[in-house]
């Protein structure tokens, strides 16, 4: 375990980083040229599936495929290039700038500087969207960190209580005019329950005109039935789709698989977690309607809330943190609106830079802290080479214990685990 006293670490090591950082190969050009062409075709791999997908759910239309669709795939898969490449590169400049390796400067100073560099390559519109999931996870981690050190305890069911905080401020801002500007959140629950049709401050007697119609069995299969099966399909296909693409080649040799994926455990609670979502949010929401004699954000506040007990069923620390993330960026941006808070320039550029080399710094130093998901990617785009670091001569020098899931006789068993 990597103790916080090592940041001002007074030992040095004068060890080149051919012995430790790129030890497959001794010249820094080669190792630094073979990460970045790792990198670019795993993300042409990505990104093409990425901006694919992305196309087709926004409709775009043939001249995006035809004209924007391949320079897009190509300039997002630069940016991880260089952003993999360049960690080389940096490793290697600094060591011979500064004649030595720190603890700062091992990998944590080079990442900053590569994901600097990466970011700036990658198109605006995208560095909003990696800087908070590079955040998401270096918050994550540091929670590992802290958790492992005995400096703060879980909380029983907390990444329930998250989620329900994080979906009753989207479901009052949703109810709130132009209170959820956010494009991908803003679609995503207008796909599940439907758009926001009730104008504020509805009162008593058109509730109950609608109230009147609503007990129909046409209109409830519409406002209630229907959006909870479509969100049931919808969460169990999310899940079932992955499992079909990692599997395929079991599939076609043992075609019995097929059968067991269909019913599998994770598949079915994904679905019963965004079904029993939009259930409870509509008979939450349409009961406090009736108690309250109105028809306004208070209530989606308050069925925002219950629904977000539906990850009882589909318990995800990832999907609660990544929430409420967003919840903070919207809320501060309306905070700058307002004039309540400063706007930091740079934000997404310095928050992305800072993440990417916090979590580099962590997948040497301590990777049993990072998301195995996580950890297992970057193996995937670098080839395995962050499996080759001499972790045992980094415990050797600095007194960690980086290496204890890297045991010379199996490298990459660190993959394995979940």
């Amino acid at each position: 375990m990597v103790g916080f006293s090592k940041i001002l670490h007074p030992f040095t090591s004068r060890i080149s980083c051919h012995e430790l950082a790129h030890t497959w190969t001794p010249s820094c050009s080669s190792a630094a040229a073979g990460i970045f062409r790792s990198c670019f075709v795993e993300s042409l791999k990505i990104y093409g599936l990425l901006y694919m997908i992305g196309g087709i759910l926004r409709r775009a239309d043939v001249k995006y495929f035809k004209y924007k669709y391949l320079l897009d795939v190509i300039r997002s898969s630069c940016f991880l290039a260089v952003n993999g490449g360049g960690l080389v590169v940096y490793v290697c400049l600094l060591r011979s700038l500064i004649g030595c390796f720190s603890y700062l400067s091992t990998v944590f100073l080079p990442g900053f500087l590569a994901s600097l560099t990466a970011i700036l390559v990658e198109k605006k519109s995208r560095r909003g969207t990696l800087a908070l999931y590079m955040t998401n996870l270096g918050v994550e981690t540091t929670y590992n960190m802290l958790k492992e050190r005995g400096l703060i305890h879980p909380v029983p069911n907390g990444e329930i209580l998250l989620f329900c905080i994080a979906t009753a401020i989207m479901m009052y801002l949703y109810k709130k005019k132009g209170g959820l500007t956010d494009g991908v959140l803003n679609s995503l629950v207008r796909f599940f329950l439907g758009p926001n049709d009730h104008s504020p401050g509805q009162e008593v007697d058109s509730l109950k005109a609608s109230l009147s119609i609503n007990i129909r069995e046409s209109q409830m299969q519409q406002k209630w039935l229907q959006p909870t099966l479509k969100a049931f399909g919808t969460g169990y296909i999310v899940q079932l789709v992955p499992m079909l693409l990692g599997q395929i080649r079991d599939v076609f040799k043992r075609p019995g698989k097929l059968l067991r994926l269909f019913y599998n455990e994770d598949c079915l609670r994904c679905g019963v977690f965004l079904g029993s979502f939009v259930a409870i949010f509509k008979t939450v929401e349409w009961v406090s309607g009736l108690l309250r004699n109105k028809r306004d954000e208070l209530n989606g506040l308050i069925a925002g809330g219950a629904a977000g007990l539906s990850m009882i069923f589909y318990r995800s620390s990832s999907i609660a943190l990544y929430l409420a993330s967003k919840i903070s960026e919207l809320l501060y941006k309306h905070g700058i609106s307002a004039g309540i808070l400063p706007s930091i320039p740079y934000a997404e550029i310095l928050a992305y830079s800072f993440s990417t080399a916090f979590l580099f710094h962590a997948c040497t130093w301590e990777v049993h802290s990072v998301r195995p998901s996580y950890w297992r990617y970057l193996n995937v785009v670098t080839a395995k080479r962050f499996c080759e670091l001499n972790r045992a001569k980094v415990d050797e020098i600095f007194g960690t214990e980086s290496s204890r899931l890297f045991p010379k006789d199996d490298l990459y068993r660190s993959l394995t685990r979940r």
